[in-house]
């Protein structure tokens, strides 16, 4: 996987987390983000583990983001570390209605990790990948314009979740 890492500044990791659990803040931001008729289902745990979860999400992408308009299955998994100072958020995304969709996945894995208390400072580093099943002629095209159109996507939606989350705080309580 590539990585792409991203500071986040003054936020403590409790607040991205925050996000997952407040499903009205978690829909505005992706209706900001463009993801049309977003649903999700609740987190569960995995085997009773006690710091893995799971989640499905579903949306679709509208074609300002994507030319295909993409319906997009995504599968979430966070793993808090035992001092829930750092937390891993893993997504697999299927995206369904593009060519050769089925030949490949995208992986996206976020840590988030607690730098400083004072000031809070958190960090947010995302990796991004391609997973392919099949092989295909435009293996090579399709990977990059993934990474370009992901990368950017990627970056917006931190961005957004770290003002969002800052205006949250600021009309009501964690």
């Amino acid at each position: 996987m590539t990585e792409k890492p991203f500071q986040v500044s003054r936020r403590r990791v409790e607040s991205f987390i925050f996000l997952y659990d407040k499903e009205k803040l978690e829909e505005k931001i992706m209706d900001k983000m463009g993801y049309v008729n977003y649903t999700t289902t609740p987190w569960e745990k995995v085997n009773d583990c006690p710091i893995l979860e799971q989640r499905q999400q579903f949306y679709k992408l509208n074609h300002c983001l994507c030319q295909f308009g993409s319906r997009v299955m995504c599968i979430q998994q966070r793993i808090f570390s035992d001092d829930a100072q750092e937390c891993v958020l893993s997504e697999n995304l299927t995206l369904q209605d593009v060519p050769f969709g089925d030949h490949f996945q995208v992986h996206v894995r976020r840590e988030l990790k607690n730098v400083s208390v004072d000031p809070p400072i958190s960090t947010c580093k995302v990796f991004l990948g391609i997973a392919w099943q099949k092989s295909t002629f435009f293996q090579e095209r399709i990977t990059k314009k993934c990474m370009q159109n992901f990368t950017k996507l990627l970056k917006e939606n931190t961005e957004l979740i770290v003002t969002e989350l800052l205006a949250y705080k600021n009309n009501s309580l964690f």
